[in-house]
């Protein structure tokens, strides 16, 4: 059995020998997430996928003892996972807290357990503050077992911290418990305190940055090769998720029911903490089931969402800070009254736009899009989608599939495109385009005046059933030609006009009546 002091001071070939059992130090991490110079740039380096990132988390920085990977046994003998035990009874009442909540954060997004035991107890992790810095040093087998860690974070360091979640001393906790699990850096910062505080010197990759992972040393601002805005970390980022996925395996129980994020939380644990903090810090949300809504309805500000797996959206005050987890499916989202652009999934999807000039993408599934007031945009895109406007003009696209458009008040203008689509203009001077297939056009009391733009004969048809006709002769008898088409007058200002039929060619078959 050696013990080896200095960081990464392993030969090699004497490493891989069998039941060797060494110590290993990572770096001091950086004191002031403020130190980058400016200007540096990311602009000639690659930009790594979520899954590259991971992987550099789990070898990348481990290059020296061959690649190798590092973790605690969690699951020995086939039983149920086992909680890590760890001891922070050595910290003050300000890190007790952020270890705490530090443990959490892993524990919601990852499903890994820790338990707090007393000291002297032999616990996996011990947590202290004893010297300064923060660092973290590990006891591991050859094997790549990892049999005990030791994290160190200074009383100083999170000295004149409020205790709030929106704080740099979280992420410190966040980033060396990560340490401690068996993640590296994204890159090799230096072998000296501060030497990775350049980031077109010491990056490899272009999105090395919080936004991506909680174990880089670059927040979004000094990392110029991201649009993201500066927010301090709430979760293990994506990049952290999918490696700890990696390294120890899958719960597939985290949050299996209908789950709200954000306002009216219903996510329990640690993921209840976005009900209040969700505007201004960066976050990962990682669901494995259930029919889930993310609820970010009590703001003003302009948000950009993809629910894609693996993708970063724009919400409350900041760019690019929340993440889908990669595996993660998201099927609801509701935002507030600001401008926004909203990306559904490859499921059903319900999005509310609410206030504001939204525009909404439905993508694959059978979605449910919700304009709300403004002058919104409305793409269901792919599969049997049901789109509704509200009292401004909107613009309804159906897409692929069979369609339900419902326009609302305003003058909107519906266009089925593609399937056999229904379209029911509203209130307002509406123009209605079925597009391709047989489409039924609703035209109900009070829907003032509608012209339908695109009559195919023998194809659509004209539903009245809301004017109880008593049959298509009545109906006839409301119709009057126009350019290119005829007119149906049903008084109160409620005028159909239909382009590309004529009196001699509108038939019983084009109407859809009550009687």
């Amino acid at each position: 059995m050696s013990q080896f002091h200095s960081r990464f001071d392993l030969v090699a070939g004497a490493w891989q020998q069998a039941g060797w059992r060494a110590r290993f130090d990572l770096l001091s991490d950086h004191t002031d997430s403020a130190t980058v110079a400016s200007g540096t740039t990311g602009a000639f380096l690659p930009t790594y996928s979520i899954g590259k990132i991971a992987d550099v988390l789990l070898h990348g920085t481990w290059n020296t003892h061959g690649g190798d990977t590092w973790k605690f046994d969690l699951n020995l003998d086939r039983t149920p996972r086992k909680a890590l035990t760890v001891d922070y009874s050595g910290l003050n009442d300000a890190g007790e807290w952020f270890a705490k909540k530090a443990l959490a954060a892993w524990t919601a997004a990852t499903g890994i357990r820790f338990e707090s035991v007393s000291s002297g107890s032999g616990a996996q992790i011990e947590i202290d503050d004893e010297r300064s810095g923060a660092t973290t040093s590990k006891w591991a087998w050859s094997t790549g077992e990892i049999d005990s860690a030791s994290i160190n974070i200074s009383k100083d360091w999170i000295k004149g911290d409020e205790y709030t979640y929106d704080a740099y001393s979280l992420r410190t906790y966040i980033h060396e418990i990560g340490h401690a699990l068996g993640l590296g850096h994204p890159a090799d910062y230096g072998s000296t305190l501060n030497d990775g505080d350049n980031f077109g010197t010491d990056a490899t990759f272009a999105n090395d940055s919080w936004q991506t992972t909680v174990m880089s040393y670059y927040s979004q601002r000094e990392n110029t090769a991201t649009d993201a805005t500066h927010a301090y970390v709430l979760t293990p980022q994506m990049a952290d998720v999918l490696a700890i996925q990696q390294l120890y395996g899958t719960t597939d129980s985290l949050r299996l029911g209908k789950t709200t994020y954000g306002v009216g939380s219903t996510a329990g644990d640690f993921y209840d903490v976005l009900e209040k903090n969700w505007k201004t810090m960066a976050f990962t949300i990682v669901d494995d089931g259930g029919n889930d809504t993310i609820d970010f309805s009590n703001t003003g500000r302009d948000q950009v969402v993809d629910l894609s797996p693996g993708a970063f959206s724009s919400v409350g005050a900041r760019v690019g800070n929340m993440g889908i987890a990669v595996g993660t499916i998201i099927e609801n989202f509701k935002s507030g009254s600001g401008d926004d652009l909203i990306w559904g999934n490859r499921v059903s999807n319900s999005l509310t736009g609410g206030g504001g000039t939204d525009r909404i993408n439905g993508a694959g599934g059978s979605d449910k899009l919700l304009g709300g007031n403004g002058q919104d945009t409305l793409r269901g895109q792919a599969g049997n989608d049901r789109l509704v406007g509200g009292a401004d003009a909107d613009a309804l696209l159906g897409g692929g599939g069979r369609d339900v458009l419902l326009g609302g008040g305003g003058r909107d203008t519906l266009k089925g495109q593609n399937g056999a689509d229904v379209l029911v203009g509203g209130a307002g001077r509406d123009i209605l385009i079925g597009g391709a297939g047989s489409d039924t056009f609703v035209f109900d009391r009070g829907a003032g005046r509608d012209v339908i733009r695109d009559w195919s004969d023998g194809e659509d048809r004209v539903d009245l059933k809301d004017w109880h006709l008593s049959s298509f002769r009545e109906a006839m008898s409301l119709a009057t030609p126009v350019n290119d088409g005829i007119a149906l007058g049903f008084g109160d200002g409620d005028t159909l006009t239909i382009r590309g039929l004529s009196l001699e060619t509108f038939s019983p078959g084009d109407v859809l009546l009550d009687a």
